[in-house]
């Protein structure tokens, strides 16, 4: 599974107009090659740091992204619903 640390997004550098871009981090049996560089938008920064519930410190990167504890391993709610 892929994931991205909340601090990691809210701290990026801005790449274009609006747009950032945050290394994923791997989780589990994943490769570690599987990593990828994934966009965001000044739009998603704001929801995800408005929504995402006090426990959650990561966003899963699954078909549909979740809120995601990495001490526990334990998902949230959907990012964007």
């Amino acid at each position: 599974m892929k994931y991205i640390l909340i601090d990691n997004l809210l701290n990026a550098n801005e790449v274009d107009d609006g747009m950032f871009l945050v290394k994923a981090e791997v989780a589990g049996d994943t490769a570690e090659e599987e990593a990828t560089m994934e966009f965001f938008s000044e739009g998603d920064m704001f929801h995800i740091k408005r929504h995402r519930p006090d426990e959650a410190n990561a966003i899963a990167l699954t078909d549909d992204w979740m809120y995601y504890d990495t001490e526990n391993g334990m998902l949230f709610g959907y990012v964007f619903k």
